[in-house]
This record gives C-alpha cells, structure tokens and sequence, in this order.
C-alpha cells in the first residue's frame, strides 16, 4: 500500500497525536492556573496588613539595636538581608507561582529599607524595580504600610504591593519591608513559561508514543477492512472482515459483513430472477418459431407420406423422415418445458421436482411419487448448484420412462445412506440390457451431471420385464 504525505498526515496517527497533545497541553495550563490563582489567594493572605506587620515587628526589634549601632552602608546592607531572609524565607513565599522567594529576591521585588536621623540609608537588595522603590520611600516618609490591595495606584496594571513599617526605638528612624507581587495572570504566564520549558518534551514522547500504540492497535485492522472492502467494490464479495473485537470499530465491521451478506443475496436473487427471464424469452421464442416450424414440417411430411404412397422407396424415407421429426418435437418440447420450469431457488428441490414431473408427465397413465429426506432437504437448501443438477437428472429419468419404458409407476426418492446422499429413480416398466442402450435414452447426460458432483457416481440396474432402477450417488460439500 502506497503512504503518500497527504495519506501519512490525514492518517490515525496524526489525528491521535494532536488530539491528545491538545488535550494534556489544556488540561496541563488548566491545572497551572488553578494552581496559580491559589497560590495567589494564600499568598496574599500571608502577606496582609496585619500578618505582615506582626512579623515584621517581632524580627525588626531583633535587628533593631544592631542596625542602630551599624557605622557603615554594609553593615547595614547585611543586617537587611538577615532581616529579609528572616521574615519572607520561612514558607512564606514557599512554591509560589511566579513570587516565589529566590525569584522575587532576584528580580528586585522583595526589599528592605533602612534610614536614620543621622542620615544613614540603605537597602536590600541592592537593586530595586522602580515601582517598588518608589513605594518604599513613599512608606518610608508616611511612616504607616499600605495594605495589600489590588485597586491601589500602581505604576503598572499587573503588579500588586504589600508593605509594613517596623517601630523602632527612635521615631525618626523607618525600617521598610515590602514586596512587588505579579498578579495572578502576570504569574500564571510566568509559571507556565517555566513548567512548559520542561513540560513539553515529556509530553511530545509520552503523547507520541501512545498516539503510535493508538494507531498500531487499529491500523492492522482497518487495513484489513480496507482490503476487504476493495474486493467487495471489484465485485468479489465472498470474502468478510470477520473481526473479532468486542469494540466499536469490531461491531462496525460486524455491520458491513452483514451489508455485504444482505447485498450478495439481493445479487444472487437478481440473479435468477434475470436468468428466469432468460429462460422464459428463450422458451417463448422456441415456442413461437422453431415449435412451430417443426409442426409445420410433420404436417408436410404427411402430405408427401400419401403423395408417395404408390412409390414404396420414397414411402419409406418419408416415413423415416416423419419419425425424425416427431422426435425433434418432442425434443423441443422437453427443451421448452425446461426453459420454462421454476427453478430450484424459487421452489425448492422438492417442489421443483413433482412440478415438473406433474408438467411432463401430464396425460400419461403413470403413478409417481416423489420422497426425499428432511435432512437431505435441509442442506440442499444452500446448495443451489447441486440441488438443480439433482432435478436435471431426475427429470431426464422420468423422461426416459415415459419414453421407453411403457411403465405404470415411477418412484423418485433421495436419502442420505452413511456420509453420501442417494438419488434413486424405479420404474416397473419393460426394462433394458444396460449393454444396448440407444443413444436417445439420455443416459449420456445422467452420467455427465453425475459426475459433476462430489465424488459423484451413477449406476444403472435394469433386466428386461423387470423395470430400471438408476441410483447417484454423492458427497455432500463440508458445512
């Protein structure tokens, strides 16, 4: 089967994959931003007004005295980071998206900031953003925090402050702790950025690779049916998908080899219907011409039988020639009787058969009666093909007695004898030597038809004055 790029991408696997790479990447950014929009909520309660301001004032009181007594910016610097460390690095900003300590501390949205009446001021980290720095220093000069609030001016629309003043010994003096949060969209972003950096190549595998299991699972099969079906559309519809999976895709198959029972049936009817058809034109035409035409030629040949009545020699040949004719109008009208009989797949083997014996035997003194075994009935009733090649061959026996036998009775039966089926065809009539058969009694074509079936065989008893009795002889086909 030829895979072109047009084939390969609209194939299961593409769609398998896309699709579930769709779906872990949705739920994946689902489940971030539900993670972070809590991780918001719980650390904006961590750092309310009056949580923020309670630890600040419990760790600034230690630091307090050493940040009086430091001579020097670094002094300072450093007692601000052991502050710092102190009140945000205790679980405070622990797992949280996009503020989390080691980032915010980085990126200069977490700071202190220290000033004195002798002038001293510094601040930790050294480097501050903008927003934040303005926001301590205006703290700083108030001397009161600001609560965290989402609605308070800002410098940008995505981020959030929260700040509080420690009180110290010296009311001149501010210590200032604060923190430039992101809003929960702002961080959303950030931690997607940075869990997708990881995420994503985990995700192309374990999506690819179940994608290839997907599509390996259900590519033998489809491709199997896709066979299948191409034999149906040549015409070939013998052949089914005959899969045996209890899911969707196995009760789909299931449904088109039904479809394809049902549409080999309405074929086979329409079949003999159209072979039926055949028959009946042929038989009519028969009947309207070449019947007729014979007719018209034994009526002659009896007006020249008399014409040459003096003469003995032309005499005898129109007799001879009279003969042939009534023996090609018999012919004929076996031939018609034929064309024009239903069929086994109309009737049945059973009733096909006494109808064309009660046909053909019309307006004779012959008894017959026909027996054949319900099992044997049974399983002619698939096999069309060998149940006609059965009434063929009776009828042709039945021919045969009313022909030459000058019988008074005629019995046809068929029974299944060990693993073969019998057809057997008696009559009581005048009986033959089997060695001296004439070639008009139709023998020829009982044994070709015969032989035409499973280990098919043909035997003829006959004696004269004891009547005939031919028996075929058969194996039925496996099923």
């Amino acid at each position: 089967m030829l895979f072109t790029p047009k084939r390969w991408l609209g194939g299961l696997f593409i769609k398998f994959f896309v699709s579930l790479f769709v779906i872990s990447g949705s739920s994946t950014v689902a489940i971030i931003g539900f993670g972070t929009w809590n991780s918001q909520v719980e650390l904006k309660e961590a750092l309310s007004e009056d949580k923020l301001h309670d630890r600040v004032a419990v760790e600034g009181r230690v630091v307090a005295e050493l940040l009086q007594a430091a001579a020097t910016p670094e002094r300072c610097q450093a007692l601000l980071e052991l502050l710092v460390h102190r009140v945000f690095d205790s679980g405070v900003l622990t797992g949280k998206a996009g503020n989390s300590f080691s980032q915010s501390l980085g990126e200069g949205r977490l700071a202190a900031l220290y000033r004195n009446e002798q002038g001293l001021q510094c601040h930790y980290p050294a480097k501050l953003t903008e927003p934040l720095q303005a926001r301590l220093q205006t703290v700083s000069r108030q001397g009161k925090s600001i609560k965290v609030e989402s609605d308070e001016p800002r410098t940008t629309s995505d981020i959030w402050f929260s700040t509080a003043v420690a009180q110290l010994p010296q009311e001149a003096d501010r210590l200032v702790l604060g923190m430039e949060g992101f809003d929960p969209w702002k961080a959303f972003w950030a931690d997607t950025s940075r869990q997708f950096g990881w995420l994503w190549p985990y995700m192309l595998i374990s999506n690819c690779c179940t994608a290839l299991l997907l599509a390996f699972f259900l590519l033998n099969r489809i491709r199997h049916a896709e066979q299948v079906a191409n034999t149906w559309a040549q015409g070939q519809l013998d052949m089914r998908i005959n899969d045996e999976g209890h899911d969707e895709f196995g009760r789909l198959a299931q449904r088109f080899d039904h479809m394809a029972d049902a549409v080999a049936g309405v074929i086979e009817v329409k079949q003999a219907i159209a072979a039926q058809d055949e028959r009946s034109r042929l038989a009519r035409e028969l009947h309207d011409t070449a019947k007729q035409r014979c007719f018209a030629l034994g009526l002659q040949l009896s007006l020249l039988r008399r014409l040459c009545s003096t003469h003995p020699e032309q005499s005898k040949l129109a007799n001879s020639s009279l003969k042939l004719v009534e023996h090609l109008q018999r012919d004929m009208r076996d031939v018609i009787h034929r064309l024009s009989a239903p069929t086994v797949a109309e009737l049945g083997l059973d009733s096909a058969l006494k109808q064309n014996l009660a046909n053909l035997l019309e307006g004779s003194t012959i008894e017959w009666s026909v027996d054949i075994q319900e099992e044997v009935m049974h399983r002619l009733q698939e096999e069309d093909a060998v149940a006609t090649e059965l009434l063929l061959i009776a009828s042709e026996g039945a021919t045969n007695t009313l022909r030459h036998a000058n019988a008074s009775h005629l019995w046809i039966s068929l029974v299944r004898q060990g693993e073969r089926f019998v057809l057997k065809i008696e009559d009581d009539g005048q009986g033959f030597h089997p060695g001296h058969t004439s070639s008009g009694m139709g023998l020829g074509n009982m044994r070709q038809r015969a032989h035409w079936l499973l280990e098919g065989r043909i035997d003829i008893h006959s004696e004269p004055g004891q009547g005939t009795t031919v028996e075929v002889s058969f194996k039925p086909t496996e099923g």
